[in-house]
């Protein structure tokens, strides 16, 4: 049996784990308390993982939840994609609102999907590209064509919403998140838009912690079929939920 050391908390809630064989990291997801967990895969007690950061998605300098309009002050991350040449990591989450702001462009409540890119090295917030407009500054926007084009909120789907605990059959992902074989894309499931997001992540380098190009939003593929009835005018309210890539 290992040590009591070697149990490292992450907080009652997390829902999520990635391995990052790249850099020897494993990243862990907690929507209830805001928290993303950055851990090295070796060095702790027996060799254990270690801690490298807590990243907050509300508190801090330049949080990428922040709150505004656009935002309120929770945040639900529940997934992360990284990429191979180690120079980024993706965290997808979402918040949920009660009253939408009138320029939602949706229901209410409403659901607000976002995408935010971090530094692997230093882990701070890398902003969208400079001249592109983004809904929910430092962070993505995961609405755009065929959304509208001011739209960065979904009406709420009691189909996508996740259960309080776990039962055979009943785990649902509200949004995922994957890498391509290759690095260059990035794909963020949004199960209330009903939509799969891409965005283009070519780099310049192939170098750890060099400056790479830009992140850009592409586009958001309509799920093609879906549990719940499309209505006329909208978006099918069902996306796929596990994400799959490969050369």
């Amino acid at each position: 049996m290992l040590p009591s050391q070697t149990n490292l908390s992450v907080g009652a809630g997390a829902n999520f784990i990635l391995y990052d064989p790249n850099l020897n990291r494993l990243y862990v997801t907690n929507p209830v308390t805001g928290n993303v967990f950055v851990f090295s895969d070796t060095g702790g007690v027996n060799d254990t993982p270690t801690l490298l950061a807590t990243i907050s998605m509300t508190q801090g300098t330049n949080p990428p939840c922040q709150s505004t309009a656009h935002a309120p002050v929770s945040c639900a991350p529940v997934g992360v994609a990284a990429l191979r040449d180690g120079s980024r990591f993706y965290v997808a989450s979402y918040e949920r609102e009660a009253s939408c702001p009138p320029d939602a462009n949706s229901a209410s409540p409403c659901v607000i999907p976002r995408m935010t890119v971090f530094n692997a090295l230093t882990y701070a917030v890398i902003p969208p590209a400079k001249g592109v407009v983004s809904l929910l500054p430092p962070s993505f926007s995961l609405l755009t064509l065929p959304f509208a084009a001011t739209q960065y909120a979904v009406p709420e789907l009691a189909n996508c919403v996740p259960v309080a605990t776990y039962t055979p059959g009943a785990t649902r992902f509200r949004m995922f998140a994957a890498a391509s074989e290759d690095g260059s894309r990035v794909y963020a499931s949004s199960c209330d838009a009903g939509s799969v997001a891409i965005i283009q992540t070519t780099t310049s380098t192939t170098s750890t912690g060099q400056n790479n190009a830009e992140d850009i939003l592409v586009t958001d593929l309509l799920a093609p079929f879906s549990a719940t009835p499309v209505t006329s005018g909208e978006p099918p309210p069902q996306s796929p939920v596990f994400l799959l890539t490969g050369q």
